[in-house]
């Protein structure tokens, strides 16, 4: 962190003082002689290490410059011929499309009376660069360049490599990481083209325009090569065999290879054998990989040919159409006549390199936040799609690959919370959007939804690509990635109109003398390649100069210790060439829609009216108080277990859910919440929610609501007197049992219907009923439902027939009713024998306590700051002097002090220790509109055999603030309490839960009563 912010700062103090930062650029590439060491690390990819170099950051802010230098003067210049890739003018995917193209059109077709026999190669360019002798390397690029630059570009190469406690002098071979070395890297293989071509094919290469021949002439001006391509270190050619004796070969061997019929296996041999020894050994080997032929002689029309190039597996047939849209056509350049179609799949070496990076990322996961590890998915799965895109869908064992790898990076989370059980982790857990409190992971395997995980979901959300079983029952699944994106095919045609279009209408507004704006081009605006965008970018002047950047993206490896899975595009200079917005709707469709997904997580736990207007606080300021702190790795995990806690306890009526096939459950300690296996991240959220015993003050609270209201009912419903049963503590969480809490007497006899449920509005109508009664109970239950059980009304029925027929259950009497409340989703359900009109007064008192129960608005506030999960809604401007006048102007407001509640006498011991005794202190409330003063002494024997005594002050001032309360009338009791401090209000909340009429603010300002 430290040496990231001294870089930070340097790049500040060069953008402050430009002249002062060249001067001294110009001078380090002036006199500069000697450089520092530089560090090496190697980035394992299982099948190959990658080495990354660390440098000074002031050598490395030289070396950049020096690299756009010199691209820059190379690139007005034109110094790089146009087969040297990889080209700032094309994406990859491009450049292989048009190259297919070219080389599909010389191996196809009839009879011509110059490309009948032709041979091609894919080359490897070896020991190249690891061997460059230094010194020839810079009399070569002083033939170029000015020779101050060159020995610059030589001698920074030759310099001191460490890795750990191991020293190795550079003298041979070029070090990738320096940012100037890709343009080293294509001037040197330029010198090994023109040696392999030869001048004369270098130069006809080079033209634009070729020579028109001359059918006479066609022996004198003919050139061996007919194409020519080199990606690096990756070299395409096809020769013609009629060509000139360009390697001076003997008269009856190269009879021998041009002849068509008898071009023998020998002759091929010996073609590439001289080949291979055309660059001099010191400046690089070749290694033919692959060859393929078109022999006129064989008289086929419909060859076939293999080829490989920038990860592309492509597979060539001529004059064959099988109109499929992931394969390539190629047609005449002059009369556009169908030639044949190529297959682009995925390379053998790039399936194995995209599996190794997803073992990479499983095995460097550790203690990782679920999100990072979707993330690093995302990325991959993101960047290789769309770079292939068609050819993904053309090769099947990359797609089985993903589908394998989808599931393992799956069964990391699920490794992590302690259970791979498919039901516990359905779908959307994975594919639902980050806003919905998903992990966003993005599909290629078109993985299948249960029915049961859509049975909330509406009609108008039926899942657009669904189809039908064996047992013709639908299957929903989630959207792939493929089906979003458009083939490279359709990619570049439309470019290629968008971009026409363009220019017209930039000619149109230029005839017009005006300047076209974006407003006029608004329906291309995301299209083309590159994107129409990335003309009206705020960089798009100083990014004009900038020239190498697609060489200098695919070098970027050897510079940082991560995978770039993006290494072939750049956003600012491509624009973004694919667009997830139509995924990300039809991936919520699939999922049931938004209600469908919400139903599966805890946001009705939450009680926010509506998920609009709703924002997830990323980090916690616990958390941020941490990220420049040096941190053991232990305690990182325990920092990244954070907000794996929060998705959990977001999604856990699902993954808690209770149709999961094991036959152990756990009750948690003071709560009815049942576990179904064992679940610790969860478990831990859940027992911090409700803690000091909130299960049992909301089951309290509850009851006494209900009291009060039957309190105004005796008239309507004939009451002589109400009980309210003396609760046992663990009565709302024992549920093997239950008893009543609530006991009716009737002056004189109720007549009751048969039971029924809450929900039902009419009663059913008794014809003969045997028993009357005078004596009701009603008990209320609380629970705690999860996604496959929180239909209310089937608990409430079940429990009722449960605890009215046990020999545990104790009842006042035989007739009652059951009244339950399911805290996770807030919502409630009654069953079992109703006084006459009651079920409304119940119903509406049921809605009333769901809405204001200041118990229940203490677990939501509970569920919402574990969730982090908050409102966008204008905050209440904090106490300033101006609030501080109003105190006085408004009645019944209590000031609340407690600096002096806790106090201590520091001394020191006879060992020379410092310990801390208690002494006397004092609670003081202030009442502005009045100004009394209200003193309560706290005794030093107060503290006697207590633990903890800072953390059990602010619980016993809410406990003194609470017994004040209650001591004093009613119509003295305050209507707000201010605070100082924000750690009281928790403890505030819970005491005063009997009042619900008080409000607890906490305020900044600062008012201290300590000199009394």
């Amino acid at each position: 962190n430290q040496s990231r912010l001294r870089n930070l700062k340097t790049i500040e103090n060069c953008f402050n003082d430009p002249e002062k930062s060249l001067e001294k650029i110009k001078e380090e590439l002036i006199c500069r002689k000697i450089f520092s060491d530089v560090g090496v690390s190697f980035l394992d990819n299982f099948s190959h290490l990658i080495p990354v170099f660390n440098f000074d950051f002031q050598e490395k802010l030289t070396d950049s410059f020096l690299d756009q230098y010199i691209w820059y003067k190379a690139n007005t210049r034109s110094l790089f011929p146009n087969w040297v890739k990889p080209s700032d003018f094309e994406i990859a995917p491009f450049l292989v499309f048009k190259s297919i193209s070219d080389i599909g059109r010389l191996f196809s077709g009839k009879k011509y009376s110059q490309n009948e026999n032709l041979l091609g190669l894919k080359i490897k360019i070896t020991d190249s660069l690891e061997k460059i002798d230094i010194p020839f390397l810079g009399r070569f690029l002083r033939k170029i360049l000015d020779p101050t630059l060159a020995n610059f570009l030589t001698l920074k190469n030759n310099v001191g490599i460490f890795h750990k406690d191991m020293m190795h002098l550079n003298i041979v071979g070029l070090i990738r990481g320096i940012s100037f070395n890709g343009f080293v890297i294509q001037i040197y293989f330029l010198l090994l083209d023109i040696i392999l071509l030869g001048l004369e094919n270098s130069l006809f290469l080079c033209s634009f325009k070729p020579r028109e021949n001359n059918f006479k002439e066609t022996q004198k001006s003919f050139q061996f090569v007919k194409f020519y391509l080199r990606y690096l270190s990756n070299v395409t050619l096809v020769q013609d065999l009629r060509g000139e004796n360009f390697f001076n070969i003997e008269p009856r061997i190269l009879n021998s290879v041009k002849k068509g019929g008898e071009c023998g296996f020998h002759s091929k041999k010996f073609l590439k054998a001289r080949y291979e020894k055309k660059i001099p050994i010191f400046l690089g080997k070749l290694k033919i990989i692959n060859e393929f032929y078109k022999e006129n002689s064989l008289k086929m029309e419909n060859q076939s040919i293999y080829l490989e190039i920038c990860g592309f597996n492509i597979l060539i047939f001529s004059f064959f159409d099988s109109k499929k849209p992931t394969r390539w056509d190629f047609y005449e350049q002059n009369n556009n006549q169908f030639k044949g179609e190529a297959v682009p799949r995925l390379a053998e070496s790039t399936i194995q390199k995209f599996e190794n990076r997803i073992r990479q990322i499983i095995l460097s996961s550790g203690s990782t936040t679920f999100t990072k590890i979707i993330n690093r998915w995302n990325s991959n799965i993101l960047g290789t799609v769309s770079y292939f895109r068609e050819a993904c869908t053309e090769t099947l064992k990359f797609l089985h690959l993903t589908v394998q790898c989808e599931k393992k990076i799956q069964n990391r989370i699920k490794i992590s919370l302690n259970s791979k059980m498919p039901s516990r982790f359905p779908p959307v857990l994975f594919y639902s959007p980050k806003e919905l409190g998903g992990l966003g992971m993005l599909s290629v395997s078109s993985q299948v939804i249960s029915e049961n995980d859509l049975k909330f979901s509406k009609k108008e959300y039926s899942n657009p690509k669904e189809f039908s079983s064996v047992d013709n029952n639908k299957v929903y699944c989630i959207p792939s990635l493929n089906d979003f994106l458009l083939t490279w095919k359709m990619e570049f045609l439309h470019s290629q109109k968008v971009w026409t279009e363009y220019l017209k209408r930039r000619i149109k507004k230029k005839t017009n003398k005006k300047i076209i704006t974006i407003e006029d081009l608004e329906d291309l605006w995301n299209q083309g390649i590159p994107r129409i965008n990335t003309l009206f970018q705020r960089d798009r002047n100083t990014l004009a100069f900038d020239h190498g950047w697609r060489l200098r993206l695919e070098l970027k490896k050897y510079q940082q210790l991560k995978n770039n899975p993006f290494w072939w595009t750049s956003f600012k200079h491509d624009g973004k060439l694919w667009d997830l917005s139509e995924y990300r709707i039809q991936v919520i469709r699939s999922n049931g829609g938004i209600e469908n997904i919400l139903e599966h997580t805890l946001f009705k736990g939450t009680y926010f009216p509506s998920w609009e207007g709703l924002f997830w606080e990323k980090t916690s300021g616990f958390e941020e108080s941490f990220n420049s702190k040096k941190l053991t790795n232990a305690q990182r995990s325990g920092l990244n277990q954070i907000p794996n806690r929060r998705f959990t306890l977001w999604w856990s009526p699902t993954i808690n859910r209770g149709n999961v096939y094991i036959g152990f459950q756990v009750q948690l300690d003071l709560t009815g919440i049942f576990m179904h296996g064992k679940i610790p991240t969860l478990k831990i959220s859940l027992i911090q929610i409700f803690r000091a015993h909130l299960w049992q003050k909301i089951h309290e609270s509850i009851c006494i609501s209900f009291c009060k209201v039957l309190d105004n009912q005796f008239k309507s419903l004939y009451i002589q007197s109400i009980q309210k049963e003396q609760i046992h503590p663990r009565k709302s969480y024992k549920m093997n049992s239950s008893c009543a809490d609530i006991v009716l007497f009737c002056k004189k006899e109720w007549k009751l219907n048969y039971p029924s449920p809450l929900s039902l509005s009419k009663e059913i109508e008794l014809i003969s009923f045997p028993e009357k009664t005078d004596k009701v109970w009603l008990d209320l239950q609380l629970r705690w439902g999860d996604f496959d059980s929180h239909d209310i009304e089937r608990y409430s029925r079940g429990k009722f027939l449960d605890y009215t027929s046990d020999s545990i259950s104790v009842y006042p009497s035989k007739k009652g009713a059951l009244i339950t409340f399911d805290l996770a989703y807030n919502i409630f359900g009654g069953y079992g024998y109703w006084v006459p009109g009651s079920k409304s007064l119940f119903r509406e008192t049921a809605l009333k306590i769901m809405k204001i129960n200041p118990a229940l608005y203490i677990l939501r506030e509970r569920i919402r700051k574990s969730l982090q999960l908050y409102v966008s809604e204008i905050p209440e401007p904090s106490l300033g002097f101006e609030g501080y006048v109003n105190i006085f102007e408004k009645k019944k407001v209590w000031l609340v002090d407690e600096s002096c509640f806790y106090r201590v006498s520091v001394h020191r011991t006879f060992d020379g220790n410092l310990t801390a005794k208690p002494i006397n202190g004092c609670l003081i409330i202030f009442l502005p509109d009045k100004g009394n003063l209200i003193l309560r002494v706290i005794h030093v024997s107060f503290w006697k055999q207590q633990k903890r005594l800072s953390q059990l002050a602010r619980w016993k001032v809410a406990e003194e603030i609470s017994s004040i309360i209650s001591s004093l009338p009613k119509e003295q009791h305050p209507v707000e309490i201010l605070t100082s401090r924000k750690l009281l209000v928790d403890p505030l909340g819970i005491y005063l839960i009997d009042f619900p009429e008080i409000s607890i603010k906490c305020t900044e300002l600062r008012v201290f009563f300590q000199s009394l």
